[in-house]
């Protein structure tokens, strides 16, 4: 995403303008992430996930409303997770 915030807005000289900063920061989601479910990407809310649970290569998220079986490590989606609201317990 930089690279082409970057490409899209540079000013010549290899740094970023505030304009870039501020359009980038707009342009990500702090409160959710996505997950491929049946084709389609599906915004989950940090608030909606009840727990975590990671099984070799792939995590369980379940949600207040669904279950997802994702094909990534759960430590993935450690570095995605806020700190405050979230802790691994194993």
């Amino acid at each position: 995403m930089k690279e082409l915030l970057k490409s899209y807005n540079s000013n010549g000289n290899g740094h970023t303008s505030e304009m870039e900063d501020e359009l980038e920061s707009e342009l990500l989601i702090k409160d959710a992430i996505f997950v491929r479910s049946k084709g389609s990407l599906v915004k989950v809310k940090f608030e909606d996930i009840l727990w975590m649970k990671g099984d070799g290569n792939y995590t369980t998220l379940v949600t207040r409303t669904s279950v997802y079986s994702l094909r990534n490590i759960l430590k993935d989606f450690e570095s995605v997770l806020p700190l405050n609201d979230f802790m691994r317990i194993h």
